[in-house]
């Protein structure tokens, strides 16, 4: 078991889309605007719209500049825990069995000044509570940010026969692209998929064939696609492949 905490200071990121969007709604209703949220001239239809909300008109967004910057600190801290076994010379062949796991406990990413600002506002009830300020305070969870991964592999080994096993498992995410109406955030469901393969290995050294291993395999064995997320593809790609069930075959041969 291994426990380790990293602290980083002026890191690189962006401060957001939606944060960017929701700090020019604030500073209009303050009585400024957010220049970095370049929006076309309001139409007609915009001024109705804005009729009677004590709000200047403006008309739709054109784009949002989001520059890199540099980020306050972070802190992210987890465990790293392992089980290996081995049973060898048993009558029946050599088995392995090994476990892992890794625990996110901690990844909390300090406001910056705008954030800050937000989440002051969104207290005071300036901002709607269920408008969701990214990218500050506690991230675990987050998107691309498990509580728990974990993988088992296991394995059979007799007489040039043998067999393997691994699974792998990733929790739960909440995706912060997508939300209810009561500002609930999509869940992204937990994730598992078992590959499993045979195999048989020559070892007769006055054979040609000797160290000649043949193996067929199937992957993602049951055929699980990735849960679905807001995203470009429907699914994380950082968390999540979305290959289905995948049959091979391979041999290898030492010389």
């Amino acid at each position: 078991a291994d426990y380790w905490e990293v602290r980083q200071r002026n890191l690189i990121g962006i401060f957001g889309d939606s944060n960017a969007i929701t700090l020019d709604y604030l500073l209009r209703v303050q009585g400024g605007a957010n220049p970095l949220v370049q929006r076309a001239a309001p139409t007609q239809e915009d001024i109705d719209d804005f009729a009677g909300t004590g709000l200047e008109p403006v008309g739709s967004i054109i784009q949002v500049i989001d520059n890199y910057r540099n980020l306050t600190p972070r802190r992210v801290s987890g465990v790293d825990l392992g089980l290996y076994y081995s049973v060898r010379n048993t009558g029946l062949g050599n088995f392995s069995l090994r476990l892992n796991a890794a625990r996110l406990i901690d990844f909390f990413q300090e406001p910056g000044e705008a954030q800050a600002a937000l989440i002051a506002a969104q207290a005071a009830g300036e901002i709607d509570p269920t408008i969701n300020i990214v990218g500050a305070q506690d991230l675990v969870r987050e998107n691309g940010r498990p509580k728990w991964r974990a993988s088992a592999t296991f394995t059979w080994r007799y007489r040039g026969f043998g067999l393997g096993w691994y699974t792998n498992y990733v929790s739960s995410v909440v995706d912060t692209g997508a939300s209810l109406a009561d500002g609930t955030l999509f869940r992204v469901d937990d994730h598992m998929t078992h590959s499993v393969y045979v195999q048989y290995e020559v070892d007769d050294r006055g054979s040609l064939l000797n160290d000649l291993r043949v193996r067929f395999g199937v992957r993602n064995l049951t055929n699980e696609l990735a849960p679905l997320a807001d995203a470009t593809f429907g699914y994380l790609g950082e968390l999540h492949s979305n290959r289905g069930r995948q049959f091979y075959a391979s041999a290898r041969m030492r010389f």
